[in-house]
């Protein structure tokens, strides 16, 4: 047995033996929606459109499809629309139920996103000595619902917290069989007190796995749907899921799928699981549920063309209750030298404007308000030692820029041997910048950092004095996924406005509304992806089992 590791922010090497770094370095105004209303008929040529009296609808949620020609009826136990780990989850928990699940995809292909996948006492974290107690569990959910500010669901954080460890053992156990290896990110951990030195921690939990050796969904996708079809599971891809089949009391009895201008009626006699993902192609529902990123014309660096929210609006049609807004986005506002290592940061007025040892996370919603939506990253020649020396926590791993990196770093950046040329070449009021510059370098020789609290040693270890200096500026900022959607409960029932679960209908991924605030923290890495592999689980098993 690993000795126990005591998990919480401060101290989390004592007891871990050998380990290395494994890897590089709510309702919505006028739009509360009966159970039976704008439900799909049973009847194979029955129409999914909408009473028309119910209350008027948002713009972004439309009429459902009128359905007149049904080119055929497939019969299943289990009906799985959306092929995203989500889902595949689900269809795991089918298969191991005795289900062989139908699953609907409306890419040609399973979406593969990113990679790092969270999860509560896996075979490997245990491995490398680090296990949680429910006092550790209590304390790291404590600190997602915090950041949250109490949005989140916390019966789904620990529906997380229970399930996901197994759920995540049997994927990298499919994907070792393949090869691919499997490691915790976040490793070698911090030996400094992340809560005293950073704003905003990242990677404070080590919970962090990332299956494979890049940031995408690939390997496990991949293992997953092999299995599932292995067992007799069948999918059927650039088939989109388009409206659910309701019988006389309002339950889920099947869904609608669209191939090639023609719809198939699956019929589902124990439950349809929704994991049709993000909606960040739908600038309708963009704008209703994420306004402070609608309107922007950002880069949505993840969400592919085939997310449009389909899912959601499948499920509130049928009656489900919306997560009323804002979502939570998963924004990104990078620097070549990834956050919370703290070199200063300015603005185009040459300013300074926050606590640098902050989260590239949620840098969005400070850089977002600066002139422009722009910054600059600023250091000296001494910059790659001050990373060695601080070796501070990113989502990733450990910052150690080694001779490659430094130089790549550097080639990458503005470069200048004074203050004032380097200003120039970043469109900088070289007066402005230098001012800036000095005081900043005076707090730390005074002892304190007055405007804006950075740690002292972080302060002065971050001085600029020694040129050549070099600057870059924001390299992306954007957001790659809306992370809102309905109400479920614990086994992933989908809920209606009075709480109450419609029958039959399941959800998990990022169609699930309250699992995150206003923003996506990386505090606890592969947050995302965890929720969906154990909801997905969830969500299979509950309609595998139903009665």
């Amino acid at each position: 047995m690993a000795e126990h590791v005591k998990i919480d922010r401060r101290h989390f090497l004592t007891g871990v033996a050998g380990a290395t770094a494994l890897g590089v370095a709510g309702c919505l105004v006028g739009c509360s929606s009966p159970a039976d209303g704008g439900s799909a008929s049973k009847d194979t040529q029955g129409s999914s459109s909408a009473d028309s009296t119910q209350v008027e609808k948002p713009d972004w949620l439309g009429a459902p499809p009128e359905i007149s020609n049904v080119s055929k009826t497939i019969d299943a136990e289990v009906v799985i629309v959306g092929a995203g780990v989500a889902g595949l989850a689900a269809g795991l928990a089918a298969i191991e139920n005795g289900v062989k699940p139908i699953i609907l995809e409306k890419g040609q292909t399973s979406r593969s996103g990113g990679g790092v996948h969270g999860a509560v006492n896996t075979k490997l974290q245990a491995e490398s000595g680090i296990s949680f107690t429910q006092e550790d569990i209590d304390r790291l959910i404590k600190a997602e619902m915090k950041n949250s500010g109490m949005n989140a669901d916390e019966a789904l954080l620990r529906v997380w917290a229970t399930e996901s460890g197994a759920v995540l053992d049997k994927i990298i156990e499919l994907t070792a069989a393949d090869g691919v290896e499997s490691r915790i990110n976040t490793l070698p951990l911090p030996e400094y007190d992340q809560e005293d030195k950073e704003y905003f921690t990242e990677g404070a939990y080590p919970v962090g796995h990332a299956v494979g050796p890049g940031d995408a969904n690939g390997p496990a996708i991949d293992a997953l749907t092999k299995k599932i079809q292995s067992e007799g599971g069948e999918f059927y891809y650039s088939t989109a899921g388009v409206a659910l089949i309701q019988d006389e009391t309002g339950a889920v009895v099947g869904v609608y799928g669209e191939q090639s201008g023609e719809y198939i009626q699956f019929n589902a006699s124990k439950g349809v699981v929704v994991t049709t993902g993000e909606y960040g192609n739908n600038p309708d529902m963009v704008n209703e549920f994420v306004p402070q990123v609608a309107g922007l014309g950002l880069n949505c660096f993840y969400a592919p063309p085939v997310n449009t929210g389909d899912g959601h609006k499948m499920m509130v049609w049928a009656g489900a209750e919306m997560q009323r807004p804002p979502h939570a986005p998963m924004t990104a506002c990078t620097f070549l030298v990834p956050q919370p290592v703290p070199f200063l940061l300015v603005n185009k007025l040459g300013e300074r404007f926050q606590n640098e040892a902050s989260s590239n996370f949620i840098a969005f919603n400070s850089v977002g308000h600066q002139p422009d939506m722009t910054a600059f990253q600023v250091f000296d020649s001494r910059w790659a030692d001050v990373c060695n020396e601080l070796k501070v926590m990113t989502w990733e791993n450990t910052f150690l820029p080694d001779a490659d990196k430094k130089a790549e770093i550097e080639e990458a950046s503005i470069k200048a041997d004074t203050l004032e040329d380097l200003a120039k070449q970043m469109g900088v009021d070289p007066e402005a910048f230098v001012e800036t510059v000095e005081r900043r370098n005076a707090l730390a020789d005074a002892g304190h950092d007055d405007d804006f609290g950075l740690p002292l040693d972080r302060l002065e270890a971050t001085k600029i004095i020694e040129p050549p200096f070099y600057a870059n500026q924001n390299v992306l900022i954007g957001y790659g996924v809306c992370l809102g959607g309905v109400w479920v409960n614990k086994k992933m029932q989908v809920l209606k406005a009075d709480g109450s679960p419609i029958q039959g209908l399941y959800a998990a991924g990022n169609t699930v509304g309250r699992r995150f605030g206003a923003s996506y923290f990386q505090e606890l890495c592969g947050l995302s992806n965890g929720m969906a592999d154990a909801h997905g689980y969830v969500a299979g098993r509950s309609a595998a089992t139903r009665s």
